[in-house]
């Protein structure tokens, strides 16, 4: 009797069947293969970088007096800056440096000094400041330069102590380095927008000691172009010394207090520092003014400044003329220059209660580096960065300073912020991330 396995027509289907399986095996490995290939694709498009911005700020570059008579607020800094400005240089990974606000010092100087002048003393215009600062830092600039010629972009955004420097002086000492990002009809102020999601500004429009002020037209010759606030004089009288102890002696002010909470800021500042005649030599101002003439509301020159409505030099209008998207309280701006929690709150509050469409907003200005979220917005998660500053640590303190803000957006619209600290040990520059959020495509616009 013949078996099954003996059958010639049973051994072909057998046979058959066997290479069907076979092939079916073999196309499931082959879909399998092709699935995970897939995925790796899908996963590295996702997170492929589309562009990737850093920003840096308050680097407070002065001229050759502040150097030599070691007042200036980045002394010992410069050589970190450099050997930062080296490491962007070997480490293409990023396509813009923005610099938001006091990359140049044009304020610091001691009260009596005439504010731009040679090393002698001897008054200058302010493009020839501007020079002087360009040849006391002239390695800096190179090191800016050599970014420059290997195709990075690099924007300038006006702060407050560099806030009389004009276009023109740019084009005179440095032309071509810098895309400088300045709010039109508005001396001293500028923001920038790399990506609809990503707002960079200095943060001294909410400052009414640091904010342009245009008021002082008339009085004893200023021209409708003079830009100085009071903080100008706050920063000659301060000169050499560091804002300590102001904080301690500022409690108990409340909103109810916007009728004398200027004038208490000037006893703070008249009690830490002095009450000295402060020279200007600047902004076409020419005189030596008192400290009756500068200090407190009823002041010669800025007199009503504490007013929301007065019709020249209100604060009120003076937000509305600086293209501000909110106008803080008196006392909020003001504590904010001592408790600087104050002005991230600002900031917070811009990016949760105004008109800002974007999600990212960079600040600088306090020199206190932050890294804040808040999902308290109606357009969903908002992310506020403060990227703290580069002046010397005697002035800042050792974890303020050499730090700066890093912001990635992939191929799918997600953006990853990073608050870091550029620190060199041995001879080597290493990057040290402090904190680090993400914003997801699918959260903007999230209720």
């Amino acid at each position: 009797m013949k078996t099954t396995l003996n059958n010639p027509s049973e051994r072909k289907l057998n046979h058959l069947r066997d290479h069907i399986l076979a092939g079916i095996i073999i196309l499931c490995f082959i879909c399998i293969s092709s699935s995970l290939t897939s995925c790796k694709k899908v996963r590295e498009i996702i997170e492929e970088t589309e562009k990737t911005y850093v920003v840096i700020s308050d680097i407070h570059l002065g001229d050759s007096r502040s150097t030599n008579l070691s007042y200036g607020w980045n002394i010992q800094m410069r050589d970190t800056l450099c050997s930062f400005l080296d490491y962007l240089s070997t480490n293409n990974d990023w396509d813009e440096l923005i610099i938001a606000g006091d990359l140049m010092e044009e304020w610091i100087t001691p009260p009596s000094f005439p504010t731009f002048a040679t090393a002698d003393g001897t008054p200058v215009s302010e493009v020839e400041y501007f020079g002087n600062i360009i040849k006391n830092n002239q390695a800096v600039f190179d090191k800016f330069q050599k970014l420059k010629d290997k195709g990075h972009k690099i924007v300038y955004i006006p702060g407050n102590h560099d806030m009389q420097t004009t276009s023109n002086d740019f084009s005179k000492y440095l032309p071509g380095l810098f895309d400088q990002a300045r709010t039109d009809n508005v001396q001293g102020m500028g923001e920038y927008q790399p990506d609809p999601e990503i707002f960079i500004e200095h943060g001294h429009r909410y400052d009414i000691t640091n904010a342009p002020y245009a008021g002082k037209a008339g009085i004893d010759d200023i021209p409708e172009n003079s830009v100085i606030p009071p903080g100008f004089f706050v920063s000659k009288l301060s000169t050499g010394a560091v804002i300590t102890s102001a904080a301690t002696k500022t409690g108990g002010i409340t909103d109810a207090d916007d009728d004398n909470i200027y004038d208490f800021y000037w006893r703070v500042i008249g009690g830490l520092f002095s009450k000295d005649s402060v020279m200007t030599m600047c902004d076409e101002m020419t005189k030596k003014y008192g400290y009756e003439d500068y200090a407190l509301s009823t002041s010669k020159l800025f007199n009503n400044i504490d007013k929301y409505l007065e019709p020249k030099d209100g604060w009120g209008v003076r937000c509305y003329r600086n293209n501000a998207y909110f106008i803080p309280s008196i006392t909020q701006s003001i504590l904010s220059t001592f408790f600087y929690d104050e002005c991230d709150k600002m900031g917070i509050n811009i990016l949760e209660n105004t008109e800002l469409t974007s999600h990212i907003l960079v600040w600088a200005h306090t020199h206190s580096p932050k890294l804040i979220v808040s999902n308290e917005s109606q357009k969903g998660k908002v992310i506020y960065l403060n990227t703290g500053c580069w002046i010397d640590t005697r002035y800042a303190g050792e974890g303020n300073t050499s730090t700066f803000g890093k912001i990635t957006k992939n191929k799918i619209g997600n953006y990853e912020v990073s608050l870091c600290r550029f620190k060199v040990e041995e001879g080597e520059g290493e990057v040290e991330e402090i904190s680090s959020e993400t914003l997801r495509h699918y959260s903007i616009g999230e209720e």
